[in-house]
């Protein structure tokens, strides 16, 4: 949608003229963290679908859940994700306590748990094998959904971008 030319009348005015960029900044804030909270309940999602195929898979006279390379890859699912929810806490607690300018540490949460997203589903199709890929198990829903985060609210990529800004002082996140 383009609009030119369109006057908006004073009392139509969500905050004041000329300051809507920087509220829409601030509430993306909040709407990243949002997708940061989703992201993680991604990964538990697909930590919960692998370990109820784990278990209950059996393969030599006992469960997969027994072989070491499984539990290697649900380690590393569990890892991925506690690392993503410690992030989504942290910022989450900070809004609690009044700190709205938080963007640095959101992007933080947002980038690792959307990345998180992509990688812990792609994990626990390794515990299902061929089986994940059939939509009888929930992990391929699962790691579809967990595909769009890298996307929602801000790429990937504008997230590096932050962060990079942010650590190399050419941009401070928290103005």
């Amino acid at each position: 949608v383009i609009m030119e030319d369109v006057r908006v009348p004073a009392g139509n005015l969500l905050g004041d003229e000329g300051k809507g960029f920087g509220m829409l900044m601030q509430e993306l804030i909040s709407t990243r963290l949002s997708a940061a909270a989703g992201a993680v309940g991604t990964c538990q999602a697909a930590i919960d679908e692998a370990v109820k195929y784990a278990t209950e898979r059996r393969q030599f006279g006992q469960p997969i859940s027994e072989f070491q390379m499984v539990q290697e890859v649900v380690a590393r699912m569990v890892a991925e994700t506690e690392a993503a929810r410690a992030l989504v806490w942290r910022c989450a607690i900070q809004k609690d306590r009044g700190l709205v300018h938080n963007m640095r540490e959101t992007v933080l949460a947002k980038y690792y748990a959307c990345r998180a997203a992509d990688e812990v589903p792609n994990l626990g199709l390794e515990v299902l094998s061929a089986y994940g890929y059939s939509n009888e198990y929930p992990i391929a829903r699962i790691l579809r959904d967990g595909k769009v985060y890298k996307i929602l609210e801000g790429a990937t990529n504008i997230m590096k971008m932050i962060i990079a800004q942010d650590a190399l002082g050419i941009k401070k996140a928290n103005r």
